[in-house]
């Protein structure tokens, strides 16, 4: 946990994404993780990746949005 906090401060998100992959997560632990990341990806505009991440957020979820931008349609998840 403590490299993947050190790579999001660091706003390294391909190493936090490297990172974030390769833990498992039966808690739910990760969920502000996969948030962060995929609050960065739709800032950049990278819609996909974003709705990836977002959709990993395990627990109780509720369906927070749906947004379109260009055409892609974005499944927002929150806890």
């Amino acid at each position: 946990m403590k490299a993947l906090d050190a790579a999001i401060s660091a706003r390294q998100w391909k190493k936090a994404v490297q990172i974030i992959q390769v833990i498992d997560d039966d808690t739910g632990e990760l969920n502000k993780y996969y948030l962060k990341i995929g609050q960065h990806y739709e800032s950049v505009r990278e819609y996909h990746m974003a709705q990836r991440f977002y959709m990993q957020v395990s627990g109780e979820n509720k369906f927070l949005d749906k947004k379109t931008y260009r055409g892609e349609l974005v499944n927002k998840y929150l806890i």
